[in-house]
């Protein structure tokens, strides 16, 4: 999924693509809707990016802030860097994980993990249910009572 604009905030969840989205000016919230995770490509000239990821994913995070703070919710193995006006959050978690890149000249980049209790699950994990039965045919004629 490619999404572009100028000046407007976007939420985007429960998408179950890749998704490539950016932005002139605006805050950019970002909630992946299944595993496995499809890559991600965020960015914004001037606005924060929020992304939140079930605790379960697999990634490799590239998180960049020009002008702004990092805030690395998600913890190790992620490494968060700060430089003298803007930030970095980078690593992996998992391995064969989608690449999550995010860029903001100006704002905050952060990354945390969203509940474990509605983490998606993927389309392979589905409950198995048993065959149909046949229907039972009669045991032996049926009864006619007469009045």
């Amino acid at each position: 999924m490619i999404l572009r604009g100028q000046s407007k905030d976007v939420q985007l969840s429960n998408f179950t693509s890749s998704l490539e989205v950016s932005v002139d000016r605006g805050d950019l919230e970002i909630r992946p809707g299944r595993l496995p995770l499809e890559k991600i490509d965020a960015k914004t000239r001037a606005g924060n990016i929020s992304v939140s990821l079930p605790e379960v994913s697999k990634f490799t995070m590239d998180a960049v802030t020009e002008r702004g703070e990092a805030d690395n919710s998600w913890g190790e193995p992620l490494r968060q860097d700060r430089r003298e006006k803007g930030g970095r959050i980078e690593g992996g978690v998992g391995t064969g994980g989608a690449a999550i890149v995010l860029r903001t000249d100006r704002g905050r980049v952060s990354v945390d993990k969203g509940n474990t209790a509605t983490a998606p699950v993927a389309p392979d994990a589905q409950a198995t249910l048993p065959p149909p039965t046949a229907p039972r045919a009669p045991a032996g004629p049926p009864k006619v009572e007469s009045l």
